[in-house]
């Protein structure tokens, strides 16, 4: 008895109740000039019925935001107070930042909403649906409206702002919908939930009216994408509006062309084949014939064959008479050059300690031009044309707009780590499968690890500069807050909101509806809590997750922590410093629990100086292993020690590598003293090259000396300066062809090549001067100890037996000319076989020179520690991507295919932000 008077007293209460509110709904007039409520209630959630007219704003600050985001309503009485109007010009700021690239499409967005807020005919399109009495004035308190509206009004709103993109492509009206598939009903359904946009929580009505006194809003104070605002602004793009296109038809990117094919086969492999092919068919057909001619055919009498007539000919006679001058033309010019070398080398080696000295004077004076040595590791100065396009429109923009932001970024996978099965409250509570590094373990050393990261410090100058001094904040000065990239964001950062538990849900429910729904404010259905980040923005789910499948998030394999720096054209010291900070800590990082990867903006450019100077080592073996080689082959190796030991060569050697390395330098000293940046190529490749090239011109030398050795000591200066005035012009021809071979890389527009060709050419031509100079003095030196029998590296030592074995060839010299050279020219099939065999490695490579990719491969620019993966887009991925890039991530792994495309989308989203 009593419990059926306790149910019928609650459902009296409850009619009560309902009456209540629709008396008081039922209550309002509907007419111009009229609102239907009017400032906050007790919170910002709630608002106070009130349907009297419309009020004139005095506060100076909400009349200059009316001004701005309501210019329809400034010097009007409208039924919106100041609070009403600050707050909603906080909420509307994330909408900006997705719309604000289309102008009528923000206009029109703001529009809808303004008239909500203020409109001065309030009354007119909007109904209070739900109320309750204030628990502190008793007065009816609104908790929901109705907004009617044409269907026209919801298509043309919704049309200016559908081809809108922002987030690397990305929807933004999708964006705002929560979805990509957005239509005018998802997005009004979503701006009546969602109160991070309108002002207050409604449902829109879209049709004619349904009754006498509502007037739904009609379109005509919406303009098209196409058209200019009322406002005056331009009509937006035709990036973001197709119908501002005009007549003109699109410009797309030409089809890719097919390949060059011959019978299905590669083109030019084809015809390098045949080419092969029919060479090697006449390179037989030639050993066939002269096999046959020289068995069966008799040769006949070479007397009978009368060449007299030939030398008749007066052509004959006028062609000769002609090559005779021209060669009388080219002996005379080589005699004179021969005799330049005659006489300076005779200078040199008569004076060759007053020669070393000026070669040394000379090289440490071009060397100490390295006082201004500057290096420069950034890849866009070396692999990009100063001349470019985009290199000059990139310029344009950091100039103007500055640069991009400097993206610090950190990846974190499970270690061991089973999945989960959970019953999700959004599917039912049917089994949801989470991945291993979506578990509370993983999550909190993640926030942990975040947190940690936020507090990092460094120290310039006596200057303590935090994350907050270098950070991107894109809601300041209203929200200092780090706009960080993280699913911790959902959480606002904080353990306690982390751990919230209400009606049997957890953290679980709540990282599932914001991966869906990351710019909602509010959670209500789960946690309570809202999806948005501290910093006012929102964490959007491909880039917080990696390595999931369409948009099963849950499965994700990697969660990624992103933290975007201010970037400046000059400056950019502090951001550096705690860059560094950021990845020495990284470094030292250790988590039994979670396996890290990380990347700063810096990261590339370090590895890059990083590795050349640790290939500092590799220079110094390779010039070891070079000087070895110079010595033994310099010399006539003996079967006697003592032979040996005066026929050594290893202070020529060393001294023609000694001069290899001050001929690189001397260039680059050269150009730091014109203010040029060296490159990390021109440190590793040019000595390589400059020693490859330089040691020919040593053997040449050396090799003739030996075959035409001096007499005596006293006649050394004579024999070597004869000598070397023979050799001397092909020395000077190598040179002078090598240094315009080198010289001509220069005319490429890339920074890396240009620098290269330049500081190679220099060093080259460096080289050869020294070898005339210093070398010779070297040489004269060396000879004199080599006929007095002194041993080589200790002259103070004389074998007096050994003098008369000076003439004697080296083990080298007579192993090739007594066993190689007789093997390679006996057999003339032999012979034809090894042109076939290089013919055939010529044929091959440019056979398979089309298959070269056409660009800068960025694996290349790194050491082998460092692998590429490239899907839809590329990152650098450490053996432990990019990064980039560039700008792009260096990662220990590769996070999976929900991991593609983060540096366009990161670009992209802090840019509108």
């Amino acid at each position: 008895m009593f419990s059926k008077l306790y149910l019928l007293v609650l459902s009296l209460g409850i009619i009560v109740k309902v009456r209540a509110q629709y008396e008081v709904a039922d209550s309002l007039v509907h007419e111009k000039g009229r609102c239907i409520t009017y400032g906050f209630s007790e919170n910002e959630i709630h608002y106070n019925v009130y349907n009297e007219g419309p009020k004139e704003l005095n506060d100076t600050h909400a009349i200059k935001l009316i001004k701005e985001h309501c210019p329809m309503y400034q010097n009007q009485a409208v039924c919106c107070n100041p609070d009403q109007v600050k707050t909603f010009a906080t909420k509307i700021k994330m909408a900006a930042a997705l719309l604000k690239t289309c102008a009528a499409c923000w206009t029109n967005f703001r529009t809808i909403l303004c008239q909500q807020m203020c409109s001065p005919d309030q009354s007119t399109f909007m109904e209070v649906v739900e109320t309750f009495p204030s628990p502190t004035l008793g007065l009816p308190v609104a908790r929901a409206f109705r907004t009617s509206l044409t269907k026209e009004y919801a298509v043309k709103l919704f049309d200016s702002c559908r081809e809108v993109t922002a987030l690397g492509g990305m929807s933004a009206i999708g964006l705002i919908c929560g979805n990509m598939d957005c239509t005018y009903v998802r997005l009004l359904n979503e701006l009546g939930d969602n109160s991070s946009h309108a002002p207050y929580h409604t449902d829109y009505y879209v049709g004619n009216s349904r009754t006498t006194e509502i007037t739904p809003l009609k379109a005509d104070v919406l303009t098209h994408c196409w058209e200019p605002t009322h406002e005056g602004e331009e009509a937006c793009t035709c990036d973001d509006c197709s119908g501002a296109c005009g007549s003109e038809q699109m410009v797309t990117a030409p089809p890719p062309s097919e390949p060059f094919q011959i019978l299905g086969l590669d083109g030019i492999a084809a015809i390098m084949g045949a080419l092969y092919v029919l060479l090697a068919f006449l390179i037989g057909l030639h050993c066939l014939i002269r096999w046959v001619y020289n068995r069966y055919v008799k040769r006949g009498d070479s007397d009978s064959i009368d060449s007299s007539s030939s030398y008749g000919d007066p052509k004959r006679g006028l062609v000769k008479n002609l090559r005779h001058k021209m060669v009388s033309k080219g002996q005379t010019i080589d005699t004179i050059i021969a005799n330049g070398f005659h006489i300076w080398s005779s200078i040199c080696c008569r004076h060759p300690g007053k020669c070393m000295i000026g070669s040394i004077l000379g090289v440490a004076v071009f060397t100490s031009g390295l006082a201004y040595f500057q290096i420069t590791t950034d890849p866009v100065k070396l692999w990009s044309s100063p001349s470019s396009t985009a290199r000059q429109q990139k310029e344009f923009f950091d100039q103007h707009f500055t640069p991009f932001y400097r993206t610090t970024q950190v990846v974190i996978k499970a270690n061991g780590q089973a999945d989960e099965v959970y019953k999700l409250a959004a599917k039912r509570f049917e089994n949801v499968t989470f991945g291993a590094v979506l578990s509370r373990e993983v999550l909190t050393e993640a926030m942990t690890l975040q947190n940690i990261l936020v507090n990092i410090t460094a120290e310039v100058n006596g200057q303590t500069v935090s994350l907050e001094d270098v950070c991107y904040k894109p809601l300041a000065p209203d929200n200092n807050n780090c706009a960080i990239m993280s699913p911790m964001q959902w959480f606002q950062n904080t353990q306690d909101r982390f751990d919230i538990e209400r009606g049997g849900k957890d953290y679980r429910d709540h990282i599932y509806y914001c991966a869906r729904n990351y710019l909602s404010p509010d959670d209500t259905g789960n946690t309570g809590i809202p999806c948005l980040g501290v910093y006012g923005g929102p964490a959007i789910t491909n880039l917080v997750y990696g390595g999931y499948e369409g948009e099963d998030y849950e499965s994700a394999e990697s969660i990624l922590i992103t933290i975007p720096l201010n970037n400046h054209v000059s400056n950019n010291t502090l951001a550096l410093a705690w860059e560094k900070e950021f990845l020495d800590y990284m470094k030292k990082y250790s988590n039994d629990k979670i396996k890290v990867s990380f990347s700063a903006e810096r990261a590339i450019e370090d590895e890059i100086s990083e590795s050349s100077f640790q290939d500092l080592y590799t220079v110094f073996i390779s010039y070891a292993l070079m000087f070895i080689y110079v010595s033994v082959t310099l010399g006539k190796l003996q079967l006697a020690c003592a032979s040996n030991m005066i026929q050594a060569k290893s202070v020529v050697g060393l001294s023609g590598v000694i001069i290899v390395l001050c001929s690189v330098a001397c260039s680059l000293g050269i150009f730091s003293f014109l203010g040029w940046e060296a490159t990390l190529i021109v440190i590793e490749v040019v000595p390589f090259l400059v020693l490859a090239v330089g040691v020919d011109n040593i053997y040449i030398l050396v090799q003739a000396l030996q075959k035409d050795p001096p007499k005596s000591v006293s006649n050394v200066p004579q024999q070597i300066s004869i000598v070397f005035g023979r050799i001397g012009p092909s020395m000077l021809l190598s040179a002078c062809c090598e240094t315009v071979a080198f010289s001509l890389g220069a005319l490429s527009s890339m920074p890396a090549v240009k620098n290269f060709s330049l500081y190679a050419a220099l060093a080259v031509f460096i080289n050869f001067l020294l070898q005339c100079t210093a070398f010779l003095s070297v040489i004269t030196w060396d000879l004199k100890r080599q006929l007095s029998g002194r041993f080589d590296c200790c002259c103070c030592v004389r074998d007096e037996e050994s003098e008369n074995k000076s003439n004697r060839k080296g083990v080298v010299a007579v192993a090739i000319e007594k066993y190689w050279a007789p093997a390679l020219f006996s057999s003339k099939c032999l012979r034809a076989a090894v042109v076939a065999f290089f013919f055939f490695i010529a044929c091959a490579s440019i056979g398979m020179m089309n298959r070269i990719d056409i660009g800068l491969d960025q694996t290349v620019a790194l050491p082998t520690t460092v692998t590429w993966e490239t899907t839809t887009g590329t990152y650098l991925v450490s053996s432990e991507s990019d990064l980039l890039s560039t700008s792009s991530f260096i990662t220990k792994e590769i996070p999976g295919r929900g991991f593609r495309n983060v540096s366009l989308k990161m670009r992209s989203v802090w840019k509108i932000l």
